[in-house]
């Protein structure tokens, strides 16, 4: 019975998609990173590295596997 129930759930739901429909879905798109997104990430990795970098001067950093 419960198999039965679900079955139908999901053809209700994939009729509201419109799955099989004749029209190509149009959600889907090719993201593209924009030129602010790369000075975001090159940010992030600058204050990791800042950060790490702060850490080892300090002494309080411990890199297992350099010991």
């Amino acid at each position: 019975m419960r198999a039965i129930r679900r079955s139908s759930k999901l053809a209700t739901a994939m009729e509201a998609r419109a799955f099989g429909g004749t029209q190509q879905r149009s959600w889907s798109h090719r993201s593209v990173l924009h030129p602010g997104d790369w000075w975001v990430m090159i940010g992030a990795v600058l204050l990791v590295a800042i950060a790490l970098l702060a850490a080892w001067a300090a002494g309080t950093i411990n890199i297992v596997f350099l010991h």
